[in-house]
């Protein structure tokens, strides 16, 4: 940086002094101010191109830092982006099971209101059938019952006849 500098102020005093040199004896007695005056111009410019050149340089590197910036920006949306996609993609699967569960559920509901229609009528054939064996359980009791006293009456007048039979011999 140090070589640059004054490696710039080289080229800015050697026309300085070439244009002095060569404007000979003509301008003497004015030369001597003009110099000085030339050589506060080229100190000013010198300083100006100084500053001129660490401002390239801030710049530069500010221009280099958001390119940096950039590039991470971009990597960054780009993942972004994928993750979009994927994002998309999961919730259309999401969608679709949703879809399918909504189908399942509804097929569910169907087949329950058909199992307790089912229920329903085996509930009310059993009922029925329930009642329908209660009445020939109760028939068929009394039907024994009446077997029974038949039987017992059947008994007793074979012993009647049994002991008449007996008693006239």
């Amino acid at each position: 940086m140090t070589k640059c500098r004054s490696a710039s102020r080289f080229r800015l005093l050697l026309p300085v002094l070439f244009l002095g040199f060569s404007l000979g004896a003509w301008a003497q007695d004015r030369s001597e101010s003009a110099f000085t005056r030339l050589i506060e111009i080229s100190t000013q410019l010198s300083s100006l191109n100084e500053r001129l050149q660490i401002e390239l340089q801030d710049s530069r590197q500010s221009s280099r830092e958001l390119q940096s910036m950039l590039e991470v920006s971009k990597r960054e949306l780009e993942e972004l982006r994928r993750e979009l996609v994927t994002l998309r993609i999961s919730s259309a699967a999401l969608s679709n099971k949703a879809e399918n569960s909504q189908t399942e559920s509804t097929a569910l509901l169907s087949a329950l209101r058909k199992a307790e229609s089912s229920l329903m009528s085996l509930e009310l054939s059993f009922t029925a059938y329930r009642e329908a064996s209660e009445k020939g359980i109760k028939s068929l009791e009394r039907q024994n019952k009446l077997w029974k006293w038949g039987c017992a009456a059947a008994g007793v007048l074979a012993a009647g006849f049994g002991t008449a039979l007996l008693a006239g011999r």
